[in-house]
């Protein structure tokens, strides 16, 4: 179930219901997961099998971060930003949504988020 907030502080339902997953999640799962939930779901579509006895292995350890914004009138540096998360060992991706010192939106819900950003590491504390 997907829930959106009101001005008023009141929940939407946007949808419900069973579905794979969308957005950058099914590249992380891809990254931390053997026979990951994707490819275990085109196989059954198109060859209407799963593995055998096979269950799906954890590899590594992910996490999204919804990046957000609550000062007014900030700007993202992101010709900097982006090089700092290069550096991290469990860095896989990122999309940000606004451009270059433009002026951020103050975050309400994931409809207005500065940016994603997804890791993965083997080591669980790793960052």
């Amino acid at each position: 179930m997907e829930l959106f907030y009101t001005a008023e502080n009141k929940p939407i339902m946007i949808e419900v219901g069973a579905r794979l997953h969308g957005g950058i999640a099914p590249l992380l799962f891809k990254e931390c997961y053997e026979d990951n939930l994707l490819d275990t779901t085109v196989t059954y579509f198109i060859e209407n099998k799963l593995p055998k006895n096979k269950k799906s292995k954890l590899n590594k350890n992910g996490k999204i971060i919804f990046l957000i914004n609550s000062d007014e009138n900030s700007l993202l540096d992101v010709e900097s930003f982006k090089p700092k998360l290069y550096k991290l060992d469990s860095f896989v991706g990122a999309k940000i949504f606004f451009g270059n010192n433009e002026i951020l939106p103050l975050t309400t819900d994931l409809t207005n988020i500065t940016g994603i950003v997804w890791l993965s590491h083997y080591n669980k504390k790793n960052k």
